[in-house]
């Protein structure tokens, strides 16, 4: 059985108890400051955790007794309380035991609490009651300051089993080790004082690419760790990093009243300080040095932001005529136009054009580029092209940032992020995805958003043409399938068009497009097991097709009533009624109703045509022997 800790009472490691016996400094430190007697302590042990805070405490005390023996001047009284003076000495049996909350570590400033009932009880004559006056009326204004401020910065505080289950993490996973002299620590806040006192300042401790010197944002992190929903706002599905910043995210989007009003539009807020935020993003452009009188004091723009404000005014003004939509009033500045709408129509100011409706000056400065220049926001690593900035910047933070610069690891599953707010995005769909509350009335799958539901009901099931080529009439029912359609009418733009990318998958090293990058990536998923009847398959896309046989036959023929469970099933089916051609060889004239007898006649009829074709889609099958070998069985058998 593992010792037990005389102060704690819990099971500590032989090797990790430090033994009290009977003398040591262990043995002085309990005591001088706690009520255990001879008996009980000279054969007991203590863990490293509570031996820790003794010790640091002792130390202390020793110190300021140190002090005050030798009647030192310093400018705050450790034991004054009210002109107690008399009754602290006459008690100071009872003060030794008490234990004393140390509020400053680093300034050596003590608060001796208020006295139990029974110390109370103890005076009962009316001339110390007099003396020792306990309304807070008769309180002079520093004992109230002094009271004020200990209250405001008290430390943080976590449950004994909380704080050893964070110091056993912390231990682990952490390198606890002073960044001046680079010695090792068990605990975080070991390793503060042994920083403080030896070094007179805190030393750093890094944790997932941060920094930390605060006992409380450390333990907050390391919480996170251990329970990643540890701060997560009851009342919306998102996560904080901290206790403060929940506090922050509840005030800012929970609160109850919002007091606080903005002076140029209806809008209010919590706090105050929300309201100067808002004000400098919305309504502090500087138009000229008039301007500056009505932005908030230490809010001022410097001289670089007041030129781009005034030169993006003549840019939006030479371009865009700026007319209320509600009274037709024209304005000089765009300033002016959002002041109008707001004091005049309680509304935010907007700006339509090509049938989109612009608030905010970033995105008309965006929009009035893309009119001149359309390849304003391309992407010069592949063909993409975005309509504005933040499109753009949020394309280059997903899709063309190194591996390196992914330091925000998804819990759920293998993918890393180069933002914070990406990974928080792609947890969120996990979680989403998990509850399960968007599922497809037509078929068995599951949405995480509502909005991915419509998409899939309206691109899958009802097939709803919502663009209609203006060239050829035909309909889509995807933006995506529209503009990629328009494209293949413009033979100017299919010169100029670059070649399609590529990418190369990193476990069989073949090239495929990007667009099909994904669904190869499965292919390399492993095994997979059917969750209806057992059966397993060898990757996803297999598992799929495996499921979709369970599924009853939802595409019928209209001639003769047979049912299929896929549309390409049904597809090459009809082309049997039709007489339609569906495919036709490669290397001859003859033409085929299904795509497998097509695959068997180009390898039976045209073996050494179908070898090129498939060592110039993948030419690592060169170094296997098996597919040369069965090239030659086709051959030797077109022969026969």
């Amino acid at each position: 059985m593992p010792p037990i800790c005389l102060t704690c009472t819990r099971g500590t490691a032989p090797n990790e108890s430090i033994p009290i016996g009977s003398s040591g400094a262990a043995h002085s430190a309990l005591a001088k400051h706690f009520w255990f007697n001879e008996d009980e302590s000279s054969n007991a042990v203590l863990c490293q955790l509570c031996w820790g805070k003794i010790d640091e405490f002792h130390q202390f005390y020793c110190e300021i007794e140190k002090i005050h023996s030798q009647g030192s001047g310093h400018p705050i009284q450790m034991l004054e309380i009210k002109q107690e003076q008399e009754v602290v000495e006459s008690l100071s049996a009872e003060i030794k035991n008490e234990s004393e909350e140390v509020e400053d570590k680093g300034t050596k400033e003590s608060k001796v609490e208020e006295m139990d009932d029974e110390v109370t009880k103890d005076e009962n004559s009316e001339e110390s009651d007099r003396d020792c006056p306990s309304d807070k009326d008769n309180e002079s204004e520093q004992e109230k300051v002094v009271r004020k401020k200990s209250v405001r910065k008290k430390p943080t505080t976590l449950r004994a089993d909380i704080l050893a289950k964070v110091d056993k993490y912390a231990a682990k996973h952490v390198t606890l080790e002073c960044s001046f002299c680079a010695v090792k620590f068990p605990t975080f806040d070991r390793l503060q004082t042994h920083s403080k006192k030896a070094h007179k300042k805190q030393t750093t401790v890094l944790c997932c690419g941060k920094k930390f010197c605060q006992r409380g944002r450390f333990y907050d992190h390391i919480q996170v760790h251990l329970n990643p929903n540890q701060f997560q706002c009851d009342q919306c599905d998102k996560r904080c990093p901290s206790s403060e910043a929940l506090k922050s995210h509840v005030d800012i989007k929970h609160a109850a009243e919002k007091t606080f009003q903005c002076e140029s539009c209806p809008k209010k807020f919590a706090l105050k300080s929300l309201v100067v935020a808002h004000r400098k993003r919305c309504h502090s452009e500087a138009q000229n040095d008039s301007a500056s009188n009505d932005i908030e004091e230490g809010d001022e723009t410097d001289a670089d932001e007041a030129k781009k404000a005034i030169k993006d005014e003549a840019f939006i003004l030479a371009n865009i005529s700026l007319e209320c939509h509600v009274c037709s009033v024209k304005h000089s500045s765009y300033q002016d136009f959002l002041k109008h709408s707001q004091a005049a129509h309680g509304v935010h100011a907007a700006v339509y054009c090509c049938g989109h409706k612009f608030t905010r000056k970033p995105r008309i400065i965006d929009h009035i580029l893309y009119h001149q220049d359309p390849s304003q926001f391309r992407c010069d690593i592949c063909p993409k092209q975005f309509k504005h900035s933040l499109a753009f910047s949020r394309h280059m933070g997903m899709r063309h940032v190194q591996e390196e610069a992914k330091t925000f690891q998804c819990s759920m599953c293998p993918k890393a992020f180069s933002r914070k707010q990406f990974l928080h995005v792609h947890e969120k769909y996990h979680r989403k995805m998990s509850e399960k509350n968007f599922q497809c009335a037509h078929c068995d799958k599951f949405y995480a958003f509502e909005s991915m539901l419509k998409q899939h009901e309206r691109l899958v099931h009802t097939k709803e043409c919502h663009f209609v080529c203006h060239i050829c009439a035909r309909g889509f029912q995807a933006l995506s399938s529209y503009s990629s359609h328009l494209a293949s009418h413009d033979e100017e733009a299919k010169k100029d068009k670059p070649p399609e990318e590529r990418l190369q998958c990193s476990v069989c090293s073949i090239w495929v497009y990007k667009q099909n990058y994904r669904k190869h990536v499965l292919l390399h998923s492993g095994t997979q097991t059917c969750d209806i009847c057992g059966q397993e398959c060898k990757n996803v896309m297999a598992l799929r097709y495996h499921k979709a046989q369970h599924r009853r036959g939802d595409c019928s023929c209209s001639v003769c009533g047979k049912t299929f469970k896929r549309k390409f099933s049904l597809k090459e089916h009809m082309a049997s009624h039709t007489g339609e051609t569906l495919y036709q060889c490669d290397f001859c004239d003859r033409t085929f109703n299904s795509s497998a007898n097509r695959a068997s006649h180009r390898k039976k009829r045209h073996p050494k045509e179908w070898l090129e074709d498939k060592l110039r889609k993948n030419p690592n099958l060169l170094k296997d022997g098996q597919l040369t070998a069965a090239a030659g069985e086709q051959d030797g058998d077109s022969f026969m």
